[in-house]
């Protein structure tokens, strides 16, 4: 993805403050009297309800993508009073992914819900990725059909997009597999941007992490000798031995990351 500058405006009214995308001015306009008109426990024929949960409501509304907090009105507040950047932190990194070239669905809107002034609800909008699905799943099919130049293609991309980040000092805290949507196994779109951190320092601890939160992505279906010359990579400031160190510690958190979440769903299958 090339980089781009978006340019944004903000729109403050006694209900709600709103900055958006001037590119989608006329679309958000229509979307916004879709929501004022929205019952999201019924079935709406205008939506596509993706994840309901105590926190949050994500949904699709024709081409885009919508996460709108569920927080009962002085919980939000709260919330919006102390964590008011963490509240938008998925619009502000996809406006930064953009500017620095790192592949993100492409932001449409900001939406803060007022009550006397305060905000206590916030919508997230940005482009719906049509047919997309994770770089999981494209992994196995390259896999399963023998196509080994695309596989490698397409995780010298997550290096690529991995390596951006690093370098603009962002941490994705969950950049798993998961997290990356493709429709072709070559355009791939870092999504779950409410995970991402910035930091003064990308440490050798963050990049441990991410590593390990990689390997465990593709570990089961993928050549080790590939994911290590891909590991080995995005540590071009290491050397040799310290690279070997560095991956089978990678290896290891790898092994206790698989257990603690086969506990953790045993747990739960025995709470039921």
């Amino acid at each position: 993805m090339s980089k781009r500058i978006i340019v944004c405006k903000k729109i403050k009214t006694k209900g709600y403050q709103i900055w958006f995308n001037e590119s989608f001015g006329e679309l958000i306009h229509n979307l916004l009297d879709i929501l004022d008109s929205l019952n999201f426990f019924n079935n709406d024929p205008r939506v596509e309800a993706i994840k309901i949960s105590k926190k949050a409501v994500s949904l699709k509304i024709n081409s885009v993508f919508m996460k709108i907090t569920n927080y009962p009105l002085f919980e939000g507040i709260f919330r919006h009073l102390l964590l008011r950047q963490r509240c938008r932190n998925s619009w502000s990194i996809s406006l930064t992914a953009i500017e620095m070239g790192i592949p993100v669905p492409t932001p449409m809107f900001y939406l803060e819900r007022l009550y006397y002034g305060l905000p206590w609800q916030n919508i997230f909008a940005s482009e719906y990725i049509p047919d997309s699905v994770d770089v999981e799943i494209f992994a196995k099919k390259f896999v399963k059909s023998n196509q080994l130049d695309r596989l490698e293609n397409m995780l010298h991309e997550i290096v690529r997009i991995t390596s951006l980040l690093w370098s603009h000092k962002l941490l994705h805290r969950d950049l798993s597999g998961k997290n990356i949507l493709t429709i072709d196994g070559v355009n791939l779109f870092l999504v779950d941007l409410d995970s991402v951190k910035r930091c003064k320092k990308i440490s050798l601890k963050d990049k441990i992490k991410n590593l390990t939160q990689l390997y465990d992505s593709f570990c089961d279906f993928v050549e080790e000798e590939l994911l290590r010359s891909c590991i080995f990579s995005l540590l071009p400031e290491f050397n040799n031995d310290d690279k070997e160190r560095i991956y089978y510690k990678v290896r290891e958190l790898q092994l206790h990351r698989r257990h603690n979440h086969i506990r953790n769903l045993s747990r739960k299958l025995n709470e039921l």
